[in-house]
């Protein structure tokens, strides 16, 4: 009857309703084939999908052959030798595939991810290796920019941010010249300009550093304008202000500097 009904209609009920008698009857294969007739048409459907899957069993326990697998879409990265890295998708759209042929695939593509992860670890290693050369180029450039910097000449600075920007600079050098270069910043500014150019105030690091530097280096070097520095501070409009936000340790530096100057 189904197949008297195939020849007006050509619908999935039909091709759903002979794949039923087909298993009845025992043609297994013949059952597979029309619901996958029957999911052309309806490819949605999950009925059908469940009703050939029973069909398909059936064949595999008659036939006495492992159980079929679904192939999923994969994302493979493959190492191409004359392009560099390249990125392919494999699609894999069939379903009844045999076990055999699934087992035999995900086995290739295990050796070509291990291949590729193999191949990226070894790269992140040597980027990540250090060099003695390289932390030899790195201290020669330290040098060179160190010596560029000092030898460069000094700009007066007009207001407090420029002072403490070229201060800091001066900090940041070598142990070695970093002292001379903060007495030369020091130097630069007219000592008449001290209370209008600090007129907000300086952060209370460079004040510290700035006393320390005055009482330990200017001193020996240049006694007059370190003592005219040492009398300007303290008249700085902010200067109690800058001395209390002090962290404890510079403050005691604070302190005994001006102590030992009295």
């Amino acid at each position: 009857d189904a197949c008297a009904a195939l020849e007006p209609d050509y619908g999935s009920k039909v091709y759903h309703r002979r794949g039923v008698a087909k298993r009845e009857l025992g043609e297994y294969l013949e059952s597979v084939m029309d619901f996958e007739r029957a999911l052309r048409l309806e490819p949605t459907s999950g009925f059908l999908k469940e009703e050939r899957k029973k069909s398909q069993r059936a064949f595999e326990l008659e036939a006495k052959t492992r159980p079929t697998q679904t192939r999923y879409r994969v994302r493979i990265d493959d190492d191409d030798e004359d392009k560099g890295w390249a990125t392919r998708s494999e699609t894999v759209a069939m379903e009844c595939v045999r076990a055999d042929d699934d087992i035999e695939s995900e086995s290739e593509e295990e050796v070509t991810i291990r291949r590729s992860r193999s191949t990226a670890d070894a790269a992140s290693a040597a980027e990540q290796s250090p060099a003695a050369s390289i932390d030899v180029v790195n201290t020669d450039l330290v040098k060179a920019a160190t010596k560029i910097a000092t030898s460069k000449p000094l700009a007066p600075p007009r207001n407090g941010a420029e002072f403490e920007k070229t201060y800091r600079r001066a900090m940041k050098l070598a142990s070695s010249s970093s002292a001379d270069a903060r007495v030369d910043v020091l130097r630069l500014v007219p000592v008449a300009k001290i209370p209008s150019m600090f007129a907000g105030g300086l952060d209370p690091d460079i004040l510290t550093d700035v006393t320390t530097t005055v009482v330990r280096d200017m001193l020996a070097i240049d006694p007059p304008c370190a003592l005219e520095w040492l009398d300007a501070l303290p008249k700085l409009p902010r200067f109690a202000v800058s001395l209390a936000l002090a962290p404890p340790p510079a403050r005691d530096v604070l302190v005994r500097a001006f102590d030992a100057v009295v």
